[in-house]
């Protein structure tokens, strides 16, 4: 019974990361049509992050230090956070977002293969049907267009994806032995020190000029830390794949709160996609859960 609720409880710690996360990137485009930029959205959120983190550590009386190997793993994965901070926002101004956003939910797929080479999980049919159904619901909902996409784009794209999945793979590593507050401390510090090399190397903060703006920036900074804190939680407690699976749903919280924030309209087809992936992730899941308690 007790691993059965830790599941749950994983399984919901993993949907809520998705729903704030989807939140943040609602939130964003607010914060550009303000006047807000790039370097300055990236340079805000790991900054607040570090502050973040080292409240929840100093609150749950956890140890700040890790030691080297733990703490050179922590700054790959802050690394990383960039790699795919940077590979979205510049993949789009080559290709439609539709099609960046599902270049890079590949992610899930590639996490799978790459857990089960590790000895990390098993992969069965059932999975790889099921992920194929989220990943063509995701595809059909984005209303993503493959027509002659330019390849920088694309290649962006696959960065951040890539990124994402080393995020996913040496942070459950690193959690397994430390604290997983503490491991996100240092992973945004090695973040922030980067942004910190890129501004005093000529990148410009540009900042939002509306209260609107400004707003949206709040909002987007504190839901990505509650996402991404969420994000190492679930990890920790159910396992990669399974927390990758739910992150598919991500990108329809996006769209569920650009409908509300922005005025964006679905089409029919795009709901039948939203219906399509949330079938298979809540199937996946179940099957899982059954999976792991027989």
């Amino acid at each position: 019974m007790a691993c059965q609720n830790g599941i749950w409880f994983g399984t919901g710690v993993a949907a809520v990361s998705a729903a704030f996360y989807g939140l943040n990137v609602a939130c964003v485009p607010l914060v550009y049509h303000a006047g807000g930029n790039v370097h300055m959205v990236n340079f805000v959120r790991p900054l607040f992050f570090i502050f973040f983190a080292l409240g929840l550590i100093l609150i749950r009386r956890k140890p700040v230090r890790l030691p080297p190997r733990a703490l050179l793993l922590a700054y790959m994965v802050g690394v990383l956070f960039l790699a795919e901070y940077y590979g979205v926002h510049t993949a789009i101004k080559y290709i439609p977002v539709g099609l960046s956003i599902l270049i890079v939910y590949t992610y899930p797929i590639i996490v799978s293969i790459v857990a089960m080479f590790l000895g990390k999980e098993h992969l069965t049919a059932r999975r790889v049907f099921l992920m194929t159904i989220a990943f063509v619901g995701l595809a059909i909902a984005l209303g993503a267009g493959v027509e002659s996409p330019d390849l920088r784009g694309v290649a962006w794209s696959v960065l951040a994806a890539i990124g994402l999945v080393f995020i996913v793979i040496i942070s459950k590593e690193n959690m397994e032995n430390h604290d997983f507050g503490t491991v996100m401390f240092h992973t945004m510090f090695m973040t922030s020190v980067i942004m910190v090399v890129f501004i005093i190397g000529g990148a410009e903060l540009e900042w939002p000029t509306t209260s609107q703006g400004l707003t949206a920036l709040i909002v987007a900074t504190v839901t990505y830390a509650v996402a991404t804190t969420l994000l190492f939680l679930a990890i920790h407690l159910i396992g990669p794949v399974r927390f990758a699976v739910i992150d598919n749903t991500a990108p329809l919280w996006a769209m569920a709160f650009a409908f509300l924030f922005l005025g964006e309209t679905l089409t029919l087809a795009q709901m039948f996609g939203v219906v399509l992936v949330l079938v298979a992730v809540i199937t996946f899941q179940a099957t899982s859960r059954r999976s792991d308690l027989q």
